[in-house]
């Protein structure tokens, strides 16, 4: 063989060799720092172990000796947990796996407490997140500004976060104020009394009459991979036309209901399954989130 075709064919064989590694090398490190797929999240594998249910002082000890004075015997951090579970995710690193809440003081509750600031808007801009959660508590049931309207507007941009492989934060409003009694669906409460999920997979209906079921981690049912939102729509109210003749025009809602299942109390029997637990949403919004760095 011809010395010159050999060298060339040789060189193509090496340059073809050192193409196919580049390209390996390419894709293993895209795949190392590909960002992780929301579908991937497990509240089994990536959602905290305990229950949301803390006691003692509802704020951070960076408040000072005002932390000592804010003592509760119960209340919850579900958007700090939401967003925490949402770093650690983020950042490819398991939650920590504390079967009991985390004492005050340590790292990981200064960072919960952290988080549930940040998930209401942060201190420093007034908390901008709880006006959202009262609005919504004082809006009625139906009607063009009502909850139900204003929730299915929020439907298919969640759908498309999720289907684009990013987690989403959701508000939940599960109760109205005192003064709301325009449509009186679900019980008057305090703003506390609402709730943050992490959504992270949706699946559309495949069948008429079925529901949109966006899956949750839900920091008040730990390891529950089958907690939901199920959003069926419907009506939202109507809208009066103005004029001469009364006509109505239908307005698309949805109802929204969230499913999680409860486990059998310490007491009960071995074997006794666990219970399913509905509750209403009233309404139903995108939350903004920026990640952040979790503890070691």
């Amino acid at each position: 063989m011809n010395r010159a075709v050999w060298s060339w064919q040789a060189l193509r064989s090496v340059l073809s060799t050192a193409a196919l590694c580049a390209i390996a090398t390419a894709a293993t490190v895209a795949s190392v720092f590909a960002p992780p797929q929301a579908a991937d999240f497990a509240p089994s594998r990536h959602g905290f172990t305990f229950v949301n249910h803390f006691s003692g002082s509802v704020l951070s000890r960076s408040f000072g000796v005002a932390s000592d004075m804010v003592q509760m015997s119960g209340f919850g951090l579900c958007g700090g947990m939401s967003f925490a579970a949402a770093d650690y995710f983020a950042a490819g690193r398991p939650v920590p796996t504390e079967a009991r809440q985390p004492a005050e003081g340590t790292a990981l509750r200064e960072y919960l407490h952290r988080r549930q600031m940040d998930s209401l808007g942060g201190l420093a801009a007034g908390l901008p997140q709880v006006a959202r959660f009262t609005g919504h508590m004082r809006a009625p049931d139906l009607g063009a500004a009502g909850t139900r309207v204003f929730s299915a507007a929020h439907v298919d941009s969640v759908v498309r976060e999720l289907q684009a492989g990013r987690l989403v934060m959701l508000g939940l409003v599960y109760v109205r104020t005192a003064g709301n009694k325009q449509d009186a669906a679900g019980p008057v409460g305090q703003p506390w009394e609402n709730h943050q999920v992490l959504a992270y997979a949706a699946a559309r209906p495949t069948r008429p009459g079925e529901p949109i079921r966006l899956r949750i981690y839900d920091p008040n049912f730990p390891g529950d991979d089958a907690a939901a939102l199920l959003i069926e729509p419907g009506l939202g109210g109507s809208l009066p036309s103005i004029g001469p003749l009364t006509v109505h025009t239908p307005l698309l809602g949805v109802r929204t209901t969230r499913i999680a299942s409860r486990p059998p109390p310490p007491s009960a029997k071995p074997g006794t399954a666990p219970t399913e637990d509905r509750k209403l949403v009233r309404s139903m919004f995108i939350m903004p989130y920026t990640p952040a760095q979790p503890p070691n």
